[in-house]
Protein backbone atom coordinates (compact mmCIF):
# COMPACT_ATOMS: atom_id res chain seq x y z
CA UNK A 1 0.00 0.00 0.00
CA UNK A 2 1.53 3.36 -0.95
CA UNK A 3 2.30 6.12 1.91
CA UNK A 4 0.20 9.16 1.46
CA UNK A 5 1.77 12.16 0.54
CA UNK A 6 0.15 13.54 3.73
CA UNK A 7 1.26 11.35 5.85
CA UNK A 8 3.85 12.68 8.90
CA UNK A 9 6.56 10.63 8.30
CA UNK A 10 6.59 11.59 4.83
CA UNK A 11 6.17 15.42 5.42
CA UNK A 12 8.91 15.01 8.15
CA UNK A 13 11.43 13.71 5.94
CA UNK A 14 11.08 15.95 3.43
CA UNK A 15 11.37 19.04 5.44
CA UNK A 16 14.06 17.79 6.79
CA UNK A 17 15.27 17.32 3.61
CA UNK A 18 14.72 20.36 1.92
CA UNK A 19 17.46 22.87 1.34
CA UNK A 20 16.50 26.06 2.84
CA UNK A 21 18.33 29.75 2.46
CA UNK A 22 21.38 30.01 4.15
CA UNK A 23 22.04 32.37 7.40
CA UNK A 24 24.33 34.03 8.89
CA UNK A 25 24.62 33.60 12.94
CA UNK A 26 23.13 30.24 12.91
CA UNK A 27 25.25 28.69 10.23
CA UNK A 28 28.64 30.24 11.34
CA UNK A 29 28.43 30.89 15.30
CA UNK A 30 26.33 27.78 15.79
CA UNK A 31 27.42 25.42 13.02
CA UNK A 32 27.66 22.55 15.96
CA UNK A 33 24.17 21.18 15.56
CA UNK A 34 23.40 18.50 18.06
CA UNK A 35 20.20 16.49 18.79
CA UNK A 36 18.83 16.03 21.65
CA UNK A 37 16.40 13.23 23.09
CA UNK A 38 14.38 15.22 25.17
CA UNK A 39 12.44 18.66 25.59
CA UNK A 40 15.17 19.80 28.15
CA UNK A 41 18.74 19.97 28.54
CA UNK A 42 21.68 20.12 31.46
CA UNK A 43 24.31 22.52 30.17
CA UNK A 44 27.39 23.48 31.22
CA UNK A 45 28.25 27.13 30.78
CA UNK A 46 32.70 27.36 30.86
CA UNK A 47 35.10 29.51 31.55
CA UNK A 48 37.53 29.80 28.64
CA UNK A 49 40.78 30.90 30.45
CA UNK A 50 43.62 28.90 29.36
CA UNK A 51 45.43 26.91 32.59
CA UNK A 52 49.23 25.75 32.64
CA UNK A 53 50.50 22.70 34.33
CA UNK A 54 52.72 23.18 36.99
CA UNK A 55 56.10 22.02 37.48
CA UNK A 56 56.17 18.96 40.08
CA UNK A 57 58.43 16.15 42.24
CA UNK A 58 58.16 13.48 39.77
CA UNK A 59 57.89 11.31 43.12
CA UNK A 60 55.02 13.01 44.35
CA UNK A 61 51.28 12.73 42.57
CA UNK A 62 49.95 15.49 40.57
CA UNK A 63 47.77 17.99 41.52
CA UNK A 64 44.42 18.15 40.90
CA UNK A 65 42.95 20.86 38.30
CA UNK A 66 39.40 21.83 39.17
CA UNK A 67 37.01 21.81 35.73
CA UNK A 68 36.38 24.43 33.33
CA UNK A 69 32.22 24.51 34.22
CA UNK A 70 31.13 27.69 35.85
CA UNK A 71 27.47 26.50 36.10
CA UNK A 72 25.36 23.91 35.36
CA UNK A 73 21.57 24.94 34.04
CA UNK A 74 18.90 23.13 32.62
CA UNK A 75 17.03 24.75 30.26
CA UNK A 76 13.40 23.60 28.82
CA UNK A 77 13.72 24.13 24.49
CA UNK A 78 11.51 26.84 23.05
CA UNK A 79 8.80 25.41 20.54
CA UNK A 80 8.96 27.42 17.14
CA UNK A 81 6.05 26.40 14.77
CA UNK A 82 3.25 27.16 12.05
CA UNK A 83 0.93 26.38 9.97
CA UNK A 84 -1.20 27.09 6.96
CA UNK A 85 -4.11 25.92 4.64
CA UNK A 86 -3.52 23.65 1.98
CA UNK A 87 -6.03 25.33 -0.81
CA UNK A 88 -7.69 22.37 -2.13
CA UNK A 89 -8.02 23.58 -5.63
CA UNK A 90 -3.84 23.94 -6.26
CA UNK A 91 -3.87 19.97 -4.91
CA UNK A 92 -5.69 18.70 -7.40
CA UNK A 93 -6.10 21.21 -9.97
CA UNK A 94 -3.70 21.42 -13.25
CA UNK A 95 -0.98 23.94 -12.51
CA UNK A 96 0.41 26.03 -15.46
CA UNK A 97 2.83 24.22 -17.34
CA UNK A 98 0.93 20.63 -17.01
CA UNK A 99 -1.03 18.58 -19.51
CA UNK A 100 -3.71 16.50 -17.74
CA UNK A 101 -4.06 14.46 -20.74
CA UNK A 102 -0.37 13.31 -21.17
CA UNK A 103 0.81 10.46 -19.27
CA UNK A 104 -0.46 8.04 -17.01
CA UNK A 105 -1.59 10.46 -13.88
CA UNK A 106 2.07 10.83 -12.55
CA UNK A 107 2.35 14.57 -14.00
CA UNK A 108 -0.24 15.31 -11.75
CA UNK A 109 1.09 13.78 -8.60
CA UNK A 110 4.50 15.46 -9.20
CA UNK A 111 2.36 18.44 -9.37
CA UNK A 112 1.13 17.62 -5.78
CA UNK A 113 4.29 17.04 -4.72
CA UNK A 114 5.67 20.08 -5.84
CA UNK A 115 3.07 22.48 -4.26
CA UNK A 116 3.67 20.37 -1.06
CA UNK A 117 7.52 20.94 -1.05
CA UNK A 118 7.10 24.69 -2.01
CA UNK A 119 4.69 24.93 1.35
CA UNK A 120 7.06 23.13 3.55
CA UNK A 121 9.95 25.03 2.28
CA UNK A 122 8.15 28.54 2.97
CA UNK A 123 7.16 27.23 6.01
CA UNK A 124 10.63 25.75 7.01
CA UNK A 125 12.31 29.10 5.74
CA UNK A 126 10.07 31.02 8.62
CA UNK A 127 10.73 28.80 11.36
CA UNK A 128 14.23 29.00 10.86
CA UNK A 129 14.13 33.14 10.88
CA UNK A 130 13.00 32.45 14.23
CA UNK A 131 16.14 30.36 14.70
CA UNK A 132 18.10 32.86 13.59
CA UNK A 133 16.94 35.39 15.65
CA UNK A 134 17.36 33.40 18.40
CA UNK A 135 21.20 32.85 17.92
CA UNK A 136 21.46 36.96 17.45
CA UNK A 137 20.03 36.94 20.87
CA UNK A 138 22.22 34.32 22.38
CA UNK A 139 24.82 36.03 21.09
CA UNK A 140 24.11 39.04 23.92
CA UNK A 141 24.12 35.96 26.48
CA UNK A 142 20.48 36.12 26.98
CA UNK A 143 17.66 35.12 25.27
CA UNK A 144 14.30 36.64 25.93
CA UNK A 145 10.65 35.58 24.14
CA UNK A 146 7.27 36.02 24.88
CA UNK A 147 4.40 32.97 25.11
CA UNK A 148 0.57 33.97 24.89
CA UNK A 149 1.99 37.74 26.83
CA UNK A 150 3.62 35.93 29.97
CA UNK A 151 7.61 36.52 29.69
CA UNK A 152 10.47 34.32 29.77
CA UNK A 153 14.26 34.06 29.55
CA UNK A 154 17.27 32.21 29.25
CA UNK A 155 20.52 33.48 30.84
CA UNK A 156 24.04 31.98 29.79
CA UNK A 157 26.06 34.17 31.86
CA UNK A 158 28.01 36.34 29.96
CA UNK A 159 30.33 38.08 31.65
CA UNK A 160 29.55 41.84 32.56
CA UNK A 161 32.95 43.06 30.62
CA UNK A 162 31.73 41.26 27.00
CA UNK A 163 28.36 43.01 26.94
CA UNK A 164 29.37 46.45 26.51
CA UNK A 165 27.22 49.80 26.28
CA UNK A 166 29.24 52.36 25.33
CA UNK A 167 28.30 55.57 27.16
CA UNK A 168 27.59 59.09 25.24
CA UNK A 169 31.14 60.45 25.08
CA UNK A 170 32.47 57.12 24.12
CA UNK A 171 29.54 56.59 21.44
CA UNK A 172 30.84 55.41 17.94
CA UNK A 173 28.92 59.15 16.56
CA UNK A 174 30.81 60.89 18.80
CA UNK A 175 33.62 63.04 17.84
CA UNK A 176 35.66 62.18 20.60
CA UNK A 177 34.64 57.97 20.18
CA UNK A 178 38.03 55.85 19.96
CA UNK A 179 36.83 53.16 17.61
CA UNK A 180 39.70 51.36 16.81
CA UNK A 181 41.35 51.49 20.75
CA UNK A 182 37.99 50.08 21.65
CA UNK A 183 38.21 47.04 18.71
CA UNK A 184 41.44 46.55 19.87
CA UNK A 185 40.64 46.39 23.56
CA UNK A 186 37.97 43.60 22.77
CA UNK A 187 40.18 41.83 20.29
CA UNK A 188 42.14 41.29 23.75
CA UNK A 189 39.37 40.40 25.97
CA UNK A 190 38.55 37.89 24.04
CA UNK A 191 41.83 36.52 23.81
CA UNK A 192 42.54 36.80 27.83
CA UNK A 193 39.66 35.80 29.00
CA UNK A 194 39.03 32.68 26.19
CA UNK A 195 42.10 32.20 24.78
CA UNK A 196 40.74 32.60 21.17
CA UNK A 197 41.26 35.14 18.61
CA UNK A 198 38.45 37.54 17.16
CA UNK A 199 38.11 36.89 13.56
CA UNK A 200 34.55 38.16 12.55
CA UNK A 201 32.56 41.08 13.65
CA UNK A 202 29.40 41.75 12.88
CA UNK A 203 27.64 45.31 12.65
CA UNK A 204 23.76 46.82 12.48
CA UNK A 205 22.87 48.94 9.76
CA UNK A 206 23.81 52.27 12.00
CA UNK A 207 26.91 51.20 13.30
CA UNK A 208 28.09 50.12 9.46
CA UNK A 209 27.48 53.83 8.18
CA UNK A 210 29.24 55.75 10.83
CA UNK A 211 32.06 53.40 10.88
CA UNK A 212 32.92 53.79 7.31
CA UNK A 213 32.76 57.55 7.94
CA UNK A 214 35.87 57.65 9.92
CA UNK A 215 38.58 58.22 7.85
CA UNK A 216 41.71 56.29 9.53
CA UNK A 217 38.98 53.42 9.50
CA UNK A 218 38.34 53.71 5.69
CA UNK A 219 42.57 54.45 5.14
CA UNK A 220 43.02 50.82 6.58
CA UNK A 221 39.95 49.33 5.38
CA UNK A 222 41.29 50.56 1.62
CA UNK A 223 45.07 49.69 2.68
CA UNK A 224 43.57 46.01 3.78
CA UNK A 225 41.63 45.29 0.55
CA UNK A 226 44.36 46.84 -1.88
CA UNK A 227 46.79 44.33 -0.22
CA UNK A 228 44.08 41.22 -1.37
CA UNK A 229 42.98 42.60 -4.86
CA UNK A 230 39.51 43.75 -2.99
CA UNK A 231 38.14 47.24 -3.97
CA UNK A 232 34.91 48.39 -2.92
CA UNK A 233 32.28 46.67 -0.86
CA UNK A 234 31.53 43.07 -1.50
CA UNK A 235 28.23 41.51 -1.07
CA UNK A 236 28.19 37.91 0.03
CA UNK A 237 25.26 36.02 -0.72
CA UNK A 238 25.82 32.75 0.76
CA UNK A 239 26.25 34.69 4.17
CA UNK A 240 23.49 37.41 3.68
CA UNK A 241 26.10 40.45 4.59
CA UNK A 242 27.80 42.82 3.41
CA UNK A 243 31.34 42.47 3.44
CA UNK A 244 33.61 45.33 4.01
CA UNK A 245 37.44 44.35 4.43
CA UNK A 246 39.66 43.53 7.33
CA UNK A 247 40.70 45.28 10.17
CA UNK A 248 43.59 43.56 12.92
CA UNK A 249 43.21 40.65 11.17
CA UNK A 250 39.15 40.70 12.07
CA UNK A 251 36.98 40.34 8.94
CA UNK A 252 34.24 43.01 9.26
CA UNK A 253 30.17 42.41 7.77
CA UNK A 254 27.39 44.32 8.07
CA UNK A 255 24.43 42.45 8.56
CA UNK A 256 21.21 44.55 8.38
CA UNK A 257 18.41 41.89 7.53
CA UNK A 258 14.87 41.84 9.05
CA UNK A 259 11.99 40.37 9.68
CA UNK A 260 8.60 41.01 10.45
CA UNK A 261 7.62 40.03 13.32
CA UNK A 262 4.24 38.72 14.85
CA UNK A 263 3.32 42.10 15.63
CA UNK A 264 4.07 42.97 11.96
CA UNK A 265 6.28 45.28 12.60
CA UNK A 266 9.67 45.01 11.00
CA UNK A 267 12.80 44.34 13.12
CA UNK A 268 16.59 43.62 12.46
CA UNK A 269 18.31 40.57 13.32
CA UNK A 270 20.98 42.54 15.38
CA UNK A 271 20.36 45.71 16.72
CA UNK A 272 21.47 48.51 14.64
CA UNK A 273 23.84 49.87 17.22
CA UNK A 274 25.18 46.64 17.71
CA UNK A 275 28.83 45.43 16.97
CA UNK A 276 29.51 41.73 17.92
CA UNK A 277 33.15 40.43 17.97
CA UNK A 278 33.68 36.37 17.18
CA UNK A 279 35.79 33.70 16.55
CA UNK A 280 36.51 31.75 14.19
CA UNK A 281 35.85 28.41 16.22
CA UNK A 282 33.76 28.41 19.19
CA UNK A 283 32.48 25.60 21.98
CA UNK A 284 28.63 26.96 20.86
CA UNK A 285 26.12 24.75 19.91
CA UNK A 286 22.94 24.73 18.66
CA UNK A 287 20.38 22.29 19.93
CA UNK A 288 17.36 20.57 18.51
CA UNK A 289 14.94 18.57 21.33
CA UNK A 290 12.68 16.47 21.04
CA UNK A 291 9.27 17.22 19.64
CA UNK A 292 5.97 15.71 20.86
CA UNK A 293 2.86 15.12 19.10
CA UNK A 294 -0.14 14.65 21.18
CA UNK A 295 -2.79 13.71 18.54
CA UNK A 296 -0.22 11.41 16.46
CA UNK A 297 1.56 9.98 20.05
CA UNK A 298 4.41 10.41 18.31
CA UNK A 299 8.29 12.21 19.16
CA UNK A 300 10.37 13.27 17.01
CA UNK A 301 14.30 13.19 17.13
CA UNK A 302 14.66 15.33 14.13
CA UNK A 303 15.69 19.52 13.55
CA UNK A 304 11.99 19.49 11.90
CA UNK A 305 8.94 18.08 12.17
CA UNK A 306 5.61 18.33 9.85
CA UNK A 307 2.33 16.38 9.27
CA UNK A 308 -1.21 17.91 7.54
CA UNK A 309 -4.54 17.04 8.92
CA UNK A 310 -8.27 18.01 7.53
CA UNK A 311 -10.87 19.64 9.61
CA UNK A 312 -14.30 18.88 8.76
CA UNK A 313 -16.56 21.60 8.90
CA UNK A 314 -15.40 23.61 6.68
CA UNK A 315 -13.65 21.33 5.36
CA UNK A 316 -10.06 22.14 5.58
CA UNK A 317 -6.30 20.93 4.85
CA UNK A 318 -3.81 22.28 7.65
CA UNK A 319 0.35 21.81 6.85
CA UNK A 320 2.75 21.98 9.98
CA UNK A 321 6.07 22.53 10.81
CA UNK A 322 7.37 22.42 14.64
CA UNK A 323 10.43 22.75 15.92
CA UNK A 324 12.39 22.60 18.91
CA UNK A 325 15.32 25.08 18.92
CA UNK A 326 18.15 26.03 21.39
CA UNK A 327 21.45 28.20 20.72
CA UNK A 328 23.71 27.52 23.78
CA UNK A 329 26.76 29.70 23.66
CA UNK A 330 28.78 27.56 26.11
CA UNK A 331 31.88 29.96 26.61
CA UNK A 332 30.28 33.60 26.64
CA UNK A 333 33.79 35.17 27.07
CA UNK A 334 34.39 33.81 23.61
CA UNK A 335 32.51 36.77 22.15
CA UNK A 336 32.12 40.43 22.73
CA UNK A 337 28.82 42.33 22.46
CA UNK A 338 29.10 46.01 22.35
CA UNK A 339 25.96 48.48 21.75
CA UNK A 340 28.47 51.30 20.37
CA UNK A 341 26.05 54.40 19.63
Amino acid sequence: MPVSLFDFRTLTETVNRIIPTKTVISDNVFANKKQVYANHIEVDIVEGRRKIAPITNPNREAPLVSNLTRKKEIYSFPNVKQKKVLDFKDLVGVPPGYNLYSGSGDTIESAKKQKIAEELLELKENVIRRHEYLCCQALSGKIDYKIDNQSYSLDFGMPATHKITLETTNKWSETTAKILDNIKAWIRLISSDAGKKAKRAYMGSDVADVFLKDEKIVKLLDTAKASIGEIGFEVREKEGVVYHGRLFGVDLYEYSEEFTDEDGSTKPFIPKNSFILTPEKNRSIFYSGLIKDASLETASALPFFAKSWVEQDPGTRYLLVDSSPLPVPHAPEEFVYALVL
